[in-house]
Protein backbone atom coordinates (compact mmCIF):
# COMPACT_ATOMS: atom_id res chain seq x y z
CA UNK A 1 0.00 0.00 0.00
CA UNK A 2 1.28 3.45 -0.95
CA UNK A 3 1.78 6.08 1.66
CA UNK A 4 -0.13 9.35 1.61
CA UNK A 5 3.04 11.21 0.67
CA UNK A 6 3.66 9.03 -2.39
CA UNK A 7 0.08 9.43 -3.59
CA UNK A 8 0.24 13.20 -3.05
CA UNK A 9 3.51 13.48 -5.00
CA UNK A 10 2.09 11.38 -7.85
CA UNK A 11 -1.01 13.56 -7.93
CA UNK A 12 1.06 16.74 -7.98
CA UNK A 13 3.16 15.33 -10.81
CA UNK A 14 0.04 14.52 -12.84
CA UNK A 15 -1.31 18.05 -12.35
CA UNK A 16 2.01 19.58 -13.40
CA UNK A 17 2.18 17.38 -16.50
CA UNK A 18 -1.40 18.25 -17.45
CA UNK A 19 -0.70 21.97 -16.99
CA UNK A 20 2.50 21.73 -19.05
CA UNK A 21 0.61 19.90 -21.79
CA UNK A 22 -2.18 22.52 -21.78
CA UNK A 23 0.26 25.45 -21.97
CA UNK A 24 2.15 23.80 -24.83
CA UNK A 25 -1.08 23.16 -26.76
CA UNK A 26 -2.09 26.81 -26.31
CA UNK A 27 1.27 27.87 -27.70
CA UNK A 28 0.88 25.61 -30.73
CA UNK A 29 -2.66 26.87 -31.39
CA UNK A 30 -1.53 30.51 -31.21
CA UNK A 31 1.47 29.88 -33.45
CA UNK A 32 -0.75 28.21 -36.05
CA UNK A 33 -3.19 31.13 -35.93
CA UNK A 34 -0.35 33.65 -36.28
CA UNK A 35 1.19 31.70 -39.15
CA UNK A 36 -2.18 31.61 -40.84
CA UNK A 37 -2.66 35.36 -40.30
CA UNK A 38 0.75 36.15 -41.84
CA UNK A 39 0.30 33.44 -44.50
CA UNK A 40 3.45 31.62 -43.39
CA UNK A 41 3.63 28.10 -44.77
CA UNK A 42 7.16 27.13 -43.73
CA UNK A 43 8.65 26.45 -40.32
CA UNK A 44 9.63 29.43 -38.18
CA UNK A 45 13.29 28.45 -38.35
CA UNK A 46 13.20 28.89 -42.12
CA UNK A 47 12.10 32.54 -41.89
CA UNK A 48 14.52 35.44 -41.85
CA UNK A 49 15.51 36.75 -38.42
CA UNK A 50 13.33 39.88 -38.62
CA UNK A 51 10.18 37.89 -39.44
CA UNK A 52 11.01 35.32 -36.71
CA UNK A 53 11.37 38.10 -34.18
CA UNK A 54 8.08 39.64 -35.30
CA UNK A 55 6.17 36.34 -34.98
CA UNK A 56 7.68 35.54 -31.59
CA UNK A 57 6.88 39.02 -30.25
CA UNK A 58 3.30 38.61 -31.38
CA UNK A 59 3.17 35.19 -29.69
CA UNK A 60 4.46 36.68 -26.43
CA UNK A 61 1.76 39.36 -26.55
CA UNK A 62 -0.83 36.58 -26.34
CA UNK A 63 0.94 33.83 -24.40
CA UNK A 64 3.35 33.41 -21.48
CA UNK A 65 5.54 30.35 -20.86
CA UNK A 66 4.58 30.38 -17.16
CA UNK A 67 0.86 31.15 -17.25
CA UNK A 68 -0.15 30.16 -20.76
CA UNK A 69 -2.62 32.07 -22.89
CA UNK A 70 -3.93 35.46 -21.74
CA UNK A 71 -7.25 37.22 -22.47
CA UNK A 72 -5.96 38.88 -25.62
CA UNK A 73 -4.76 35.48 -26.84
CA UNK A 74 -8.14 33.89 -26.20
CA UNK A 75 -9.82 36.72 -28.07
CA UNK A 76 -7.33 36.34 -30.92
CA UNK A 77 -8.03 32.61 -31.20
CA UNK A 78 -11.80 32.88 -30.87
CA UNK A 79 -12.43 35.97 -32.94
CA UNK A 80 -9.23 36.47 -34.87
CA UNK A 81 -9.04 39.84 -33.13
CA UNK A 82 -5.66 41.45 -33.30
CA UNK A 83 -4.79 43.45 -30.21
CA UNK A 84 -2.55 46.45 -30.70
CA UNK A 85 -0.68 48.46 -28.12
CA UNK A 86 2.43 50.65 -27.80
CA UNK A 87 4.70 47.68 -28.56
CA UNK A 88 2.87 46.57 -31.70
CA UNK A 89 4.89 46.38 -34.88
CA UNK A 90 3.92 48.20 -38.06
CA UNK A 91 2.84 44.88 -39.58
CA UNK A 92 0.49 44.19 -36.65
CA UNK A 93 -0.95 47.70 -36.96
CA UNK A 94 -1.50 47.16 -40.68
CA UNK A 95 -3.22 43.81 -40.03
CA UNK A 96 -5.39 45.45 -37.38
CA UNK A 97 -6.41 48.23 -39.78
CA UNK A 98 -7.24 45.73 -42.53
CA UNK A 99 -9.32 43.65 -40.14
CA UNK A 100 -11.19 46.72 -38.86
CA UNK A 101 -11.98 47.79 -42.41
CA UNK A 102 -13.14 44.31 -43.44
CA UNK A 103 -15.22 43.88 -40.28
CA UNK A 104 -16.97 47.21 -40.94
CA UNK A 105 -16.92 47.02 -44.73
CA UNK A 106 -20.54 48.13 -45.16
CA UNK A 107 -19.95 51.31 -43.16
CA UNK A 108 -16.77 52.05 -45.13
CA UNK A 109 -18.48 51.27 -48.42
CA UNK A 110 -21.42 53.55 -47.63
CA UNK A 111 -19.10 56.33 -46.48
CA UNK A 112 -17.01 56.15 -49.66
CA UNK A 113 -20.15 56.17 -51.79
CA UNK A 114 -21.40 59.25 -49.93
CA UNK A 115 -17.96 60.85 -50.32
CA UNK A 116 -17.33 60.74 -46.56
CA UNK A 117 -14.52 58.21 -46.80
CA UNK A 118 -12.08 60.70 -45.32
CA UNK A 119 -14.17 60.90 -42.13
CA UNK A 120 -14.29 57.14 -41.44
CA UNK A 121 -10.61 56.71 -42.25
CA UNK A 122 -9.79 59.64 -39.91
CA UNK A 123 -11.72 57.92 -37.10
CA UNK A 124 -9.84 54.69 -37.75
CA UNK A 125 -6.54 56.59 -37.74
CA UNK A 126 -7.42 58.26 -34.42
CA UNK A 127 -8.39 54.90 -32.93
CA UNK A 128 -5.09 53.31 -33.96
CA UNK A 129 -3.02 56.30 -32.81
CA UNK A 130 -4.83 56.32 -29.45
CA UNK A 131 -4.11 52.62 -28.88
CA UNK A 132 -0.50 52.61 -30.08
CA UNK A 133 0.66 56.17 -29.34
CA UNK A 134 2.29 56.09 -32.79
CA UNK A 135 1.68 58.29 -35.80
CA UNK A 136 -0.17 56.55 -38.62
CA UNK A 137 0.06 57.88 -42.16
CA UNK A 138 -3.42 58.95 -43.26
CA UNK A 139 -2.60 58.55 -46.97
CA UNK A 140 -1.53 54.92 -46.55
CA UNK A 141 -4.57 54.12 -44.42
CA UNK A 142 -6.91 55.81 -46.90
CA UNK A 143 -5.34 53.92 -49.80
CA UNK A 144 -5.71 50.62 -47.91
CA UNK A 145 -9.38 51.33 -47.16
CA UNK A 146 -10.05 52.35 -50.74
CA UNK A 147 -8.44 49.17 -52.07
CA UNK A 148 -10.45 46.94 -49.73
CA UNK A 149 -13.72 48.75 -50.52
CA UNK A 150 -13.02 48.48 -54.28
CA UNK A 151 -12.35 44.73 -53.90
CA UNK A 152 -15.68 44.34 -52.07
CA UNK A 153 -17.55 46.29 -54.78
CA UNK A 154 -15.98 44.11 -57.50
CA UNK A 155 -16.96 40.93 -55.60
CA UNK A 156 -20.52 42.15 -55.20
CA UNK A 157 -20.84 42.93 -58.91
CA UNK A 158 -19.58 39.54 -60.09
Amino acid sequence: MKSFKEVLEASKQQVLEARKYKIENEKVALLEAIKSQYMITCKLKELDKKKQHQVLNMLLEYWSPKTGINRAGIKYLNEGAIAINENSSDANIKLFAQKEIRDNIIAFQNAFMAQRGKDVVSRLQENIEYRTHKNVQFDQLFEMALTIVNEKIKQDNM
